[in-house]
């Protein structure tokens, strides 16, 4: 792997306002000064200063302008730019110094602009990738822009109808089997909005539609009510005829966005139409002529680099194979240097072999050595021969010192304990990766320092070289002595991490291939009695009924070792239960190389698997690369694109846990994200968000490379975008440094140099959606610590009437928003869940996206207040101080004041309620404040501001400040009840409890998917999301180990809970409204 690349910081789009003078130097040593503006554009400042080099000497030795490029001093990394692309402003170059150098171009000028203009945007100098030695890296570059070059000559063979699949791909429900009140709801009208190509006349057409139409369907039916409005007036034309002749010449489009019918499916199962079902919202569409719609499209891509000089792919090792080296594996430590350990005397070295996160032997470790002059001599041998070492091995290893034990905190609060108490058969995962100390007689032993390094190279040597690895320091609440999910490699912030040095066998033995792998295991599976047995038995019907049990266990449940011996057993009869896959290869015993071998061969034939079976093997406990393999292939089979944006956040964090660069998640990543737009636009800022990271600039630098040469236009797109919140960035550190408001922003974003770049451009959190002008007199800041700006846009969509008139967005710097993001995403994901299920919830999963460290924007839900806010507004001081809890329902009579629209709102504020109640719960949502839970006018509650889950939940002076399950107060209670006296006797507060039972019974079944998601996230560093235990949470809460019966009553015990106890929440509350006064 490359040293880390030098990413420059978000600002490099920001806007530098320097002196109206500019001094250059010609290459013929002739020195200029010029008076300009700082608007005046690369292009425009070279014609003045040719124009005013004529008036100097030697003018007629230079050649033509366009020979030349400006070279400068920036004030971030890279410090000296050269900067190709001539459209940009002075002020947008963030220069240190208004200097200007004009140098002579070398090489091919197109390809140098994309990739400083790909650079900027990713926060990655691109035009160094040239330059890297390390063949790993450019193999792997190579083969990501070879994948977009393919994809982007197949599309432009596709023509005008691929280009514009890509531009708009549809947004399908993933859910084939569409419930039959969802149909029955769309037999009737649908609103088409029609405007006259040539009167520009606007019309309104109810349009009877069915369950079964297809957009044309759709398209010809609207043509057949409204031939006229695109019939020419001036030229004779047959309006009967004119439908049959012309529907294949118009698509369908939602009203006030830039989301497109294109593809012949079932109307209903369109996104949009869904939806808008759901939420009994009217559905508005018009028609675009499909001429228009390709004329602005670009089917242009940005520049390839040459790869023809590139290295050609390695050979495979050469040397005897591990198979032939009869030996144990053995290293020693020599020495550990530059590491911080005042606080002990003596430290020890602690090494273990891992495959994902099992242990293949019993660790081994070194004497202590005084913490002065750590230094051995002595081998120290593993009890695992070379020839059994699985080819995603990895050496872990820590410093560790012992100290005197002492009281530690508690994973969860006492009051979260008390009602999420696991069963007694709850399996508990190994030591080495949980919470809990490694302990030796009276002291605890801790991590000071920890490394990972894989057993063998991408070429498959095994390691034998003498290493120095800098380490990484241990979090201090986690006690876990080796860290096998951590990253392998050494640190890239070599000169502040403590080193050990490492000594290995010099052995030349390599890993062997593939196909010698499977021959073995062919040859192996006829050579004992047990192997022949199990290849030509049948599987009994109890030992079928066994495995299919086994496939629906949870992804942290621990096999036992009879339920291990079952699967292998029935190994070869994988079509019986093939969502059993994750079981039977954590039943693989990984160093046998036996099994192993036999494991590959099986794995070649096994049928694809559900995507939450694939996702499941994609997490740390599956590292090795036929697995991983076989889960993307199941993906790619299995998974639809509207299904995969659910799971892109995951996908992008499981590329940390594969061993080498090359990544079959990666390849994978690229195909979708050139494919489809949407996807490519989410997946850009995904890992655009955590590119300051040295630790994937390589890895995920590569994959926005790719993405960006995939199109021009989808290039300049986020290029707008980059501009645009670096400016947001700069402007919010202006705000907090200054401790400025409203007024300031206001003035502010009116100067032309930033209103400007903060006008039409894509909206980050959804590409079809642009931002328009900006409203400045409407923005401001928001009073919380981090001062988030509040944002408001125009919608510039000629029909945005009958879709939303602005976009407000919040613009929050200081903020970590992936763990928000997350939380969010599965909520998305119940939501969805329980419609498929014929539940509507009525959940408000709104938009959070992370744009870069401590950066990220968050969509403004339109028409809500917090409950603090109405309280205050319908209770005055009295519904501050919690004394008041009628407020809430008050507040929706005076917003809906017919009887229909309050039963609608009664009924919304109902259902949703118990869809945040049942989401809060399972995932353990902490700090619920009236402040943090928001109301709309017609009434849908939902919960904001995601900063504890999982049980974290906040103490005060050690005691926990929320003592029940979830947030079910007297204020929703009485909203619910519809201001009943004795709520709990009524039949509304009955059904209400009958949503919540049905919606957790329903989310149980899914109880995979959502543990699987979690532990897919364990590497992104997010504190509350650390290890295991953190998510043990959520098969404690989903409890997975009960029978459905004593689950439901689990439940019913919580939810009676969070009522008779909501006294507990009002006095949080009440502290709450007095701190805010």
């Amino acid at each position: 792997m490359n040293p880390a690349v030098p990413v420059p910081h978000f600002e490099a789009q920001s806007s530098l306002i320097i002196p109206g003078v500019v001094e250059c130097l010609l290459p013929t040593g002739i020195y200029i000064q010029l008076s300009v503006h700082d608007s005046i554009t690369l292009a425009n400042l070279k014609l003045a200063l040719w124009k005013e080099a004529q008036k100097y000497p030697l003018f007629h030795r230079l050649e033509k302008s366009r020979e030349y490029v400006f070279v400068g001093v920036s004030s971030e990394s890279p410090y000296v730019q050269e900067f190709y692309d001539e459209s940009r402003c002075v002020r947008d170059l963030r220069l240190f110094l208004s200097f200007f150098q004009l140098k002579e171009m070398a090489g091919n000028r197109e390809e140098k602009e994309t990739c400083q203009v790909i650079g900027e945007i990713c926060g990655v100098p691109v035009a160094e990738f040239d330059d890297w030695t390390d063949q790993d890296s450019v193999q792997y570059r190579s083969n990501l822009l070879n994948i977009t070059k393919q994809l982007v000559q197949f599309r432009k063979l596709g023509g005008s109808r691929a280009l514009a699949a890509y531009f708009h791909p549809a947004q399908l429900e993933s859910a084939e089997v569409f419930k039959k009140d969802m149909a029955n709801a769309l037999e009737g009208d649908v609103d088409v909005i029609l405007v006259s190509p040539f009167t520009k006349k606007l019309s309104t057409y109810s349009v009877r539609v069915d369950y079964g139409d297809m957009p044309n369907a759709v398209v010809f039916k609207v043509l057949r009510l409204a031939a006229e409005v695109y019939m020419d007036p001036t030229k004779p034309g047959n309006k009967a005829s004119f439908p049959e002749e012309h529907y294949e010449d118009f698509v369908l489009k939602v009203c006030g966005r830039e989301s497109y019918f294109l593809k012949e499916q079932p109307f209903i199962q369109y996104k949009y139409i869904r939806h808008n079902l759901a939420y009994k919202r009217p559905i508005k569409l018009t028609l675009v002529l499909r001429k228009d719609l390709d004329a602005s499209l670009s089917p242009e891509a940005m520049s390839f680099p040459t790869l023809t000089q590139r290295p050609p792919p390695q050979a495979p090792a050469k040397g005897t194979t591990i198979w032939e080296c009869n030996r144990k594996f053995r290293v020693r430590p020599t020495g550990v240097m530059k590491l911080n350990a005042r606080t002990v005397d003596k430290f020890f070295v602690r090494l273990g072999i891992f495959h994902g996160t099992e242990l293949l032997c019993k660790p081994v470790e070194t004497l202590p050595a005084s913490s002065s002059n750590p230094r051995w001599n002595d081998w120290l041998e593993f009890d695992l021969y070379i020839r059994n070492i699985p080819r995603a091995a990895k050496l872990c290893m820590a410093v560790c010192a012992s100290v005197p034990r002492k009281r530690r905190d508690r994973s969860y609060s006492a009051g979260q304990q008390a009602y999420l108490q696991p069963a007694p058969s709850t399996p508990q995962r190994s030591s080495s990766l949980s919470r809990s100390s490694t302990t030796r007689e009276h002291v605890d032993v801790i991590s000071l320092a920890w490394a990972n390094i894989n057993m063998f190279s991408s070429r498959g040597e095994l390691v034998s070289e003498a290493l120095t690895i800098a380490m990484w320091s241990s979090v201090r609440d986690f006690v876990a002595i080796l860290n096998p999910c951590g990253q392998p490699g050494t640190n890239p912030n070599k000169e502040n991490a403590g080193h050990v040095t490492l000594r290995f066998d010099q052995l030349n033995v390599v890993y062997p291939p593939h196909d010698k792998i499977i021959e073995y295991a062919l040859q192996a599976a006829w050579m004992t009695p047990e192997a022949r047995e199990a290849r030509s038995a049948t599987p009994t019907d109890k030992d079928v009924a066994a495995m299919r049990l086994l496939a629906t266990r949870d992804p942290l449940y621990e096999l036992t070792e009879q339920e291990k011996e079952l699967l292998w057993k029935n190994r070869y009869f994988g079509a019986h239960a093939p969502e059993c896959l994750p079981k039977l290869i954590s039943a693989v015993r990984w160093q046998n190389r036996d099994e192993v071998a036999e494991m590959y061969a099986i794995l070649s034939r096994w049928p694809v698997v559900s995507p939450v079976v694939a996702l499941e093997l994609l997490d740390c406990k599956y590292p090795d690369l036929e697995v991983r393999k076989f889960a993307i292939k199941s993906l790619e089979r299995t998974c639809s694109e509207t299904e995969l944006e659910y799971y892109l956040l995951q996908l992008v964090q499981v590329l940390k846990y594969d061993i080498y660069i090359e990544s079959p998640i990666a390849s994978f990543l690229v195909k979708c994200g050139v494919q489809n737009r949407r996807l490519g636009h989410l997946l850009f800022w995904l890992l655009r968000a955590e590119i300051h990271d040295p630790n994937v600039q390589v890895r995920f630098g590569c994959i926005l490379e790719a993405l960006c040469r995939n199109s021009k236009a989808f290039t300049q797109a986020l290029a707008r975008e980059s501009i645009a919140l670096g400016k947001l960035k700069e402007l919010s550190e202006m705000v907090v440094q200054r401790d400025e408001g409203k007024r300031f922003v206001t003035e502010t974003l009116k100067m032309e140099q930033n209103f400007a770049s903060l006008t039409n451009f894509c909206s980050p959190l959804d590409c079809d959606d642009t931002l328009g002008q900006l409203d400045a007199s409407a923005c401001g800041v928001l009073s919380s610590a981090k001062r988030p700006l509040w944002l408001v846009w125009s919608n510039p969509d000629p029909l945005s009437d009958f879709y939303f008139k602005k976009h407000e967005i919040i613009f929050k710097n200081g903020d970590d928003l992936r763990q928000d993001m997350l939380t969010l995403q599965v909520l998305g994901l119940m939501d969805n869940i329980w419609q498929t299920e014929d539940l509507n919830l009525r959940l408000i999963p709104y938009g959070c996206l992370p744009t870069g460290k401590n950066l990220g924007v968050i969509e403004v839900v339109r028409n809500a207040r917090t409950v603090m806010q109405v309280q205050k507004e319908m209770g005055g001081l009295k519904g501050t101080m919690q004394a008041d809890s009628t407020a809430i329902l008050k507040w929706l009579k005076q917003r809906n004041p017919t009887a229909t629209s309050y039963d609608t709102a009664v009924d919304n504020f109902t259902y949703s309620c118990a869809g945040y109640c049942v989401a809060t719960f399972i995932l353990g949502i902490g700090d619920r404040h009236p402040d943090n839970i928001m109301v709309t006018q017609s009434g849908q509650m939902f919960h904001i501001d995601f900063g504890h889950f999982l049980g974290h939940f906040k103490k005060k002076f050690g005691i926990s400040r929320e003592r029940v399950p979830f947030v079910l107060t007297a204020d929703f209670i009485h909203v619910i009840a519809r201001g009943s006296s004795y709520p709990e006797k009524t039949a509304e507060y009955q059904k209400f409890v009958r949503l919540c039972c049905n919606a957790y019974e329903i989310m149980r079944k899914h109880s995979n998917l959502i543990i699987t998601l979690f532990t897919m996230m364990l590497s992104t560093g997010i504190p509350e999301l650390q290890t295991f235990e953190d998510v043990s949470y959520l098969r404690i809460a989903l409890a997975v180990d009960k029978p459905d019966e004593a689950a439901l009553n689990f439940f019913k015990e919580r939810l009676t809970e969070a009522y008779v106890d909501a006294w507990t929440t009002k006095v949080d509350w009440f502290f709450h409204g007095m701190k805010h006064l």
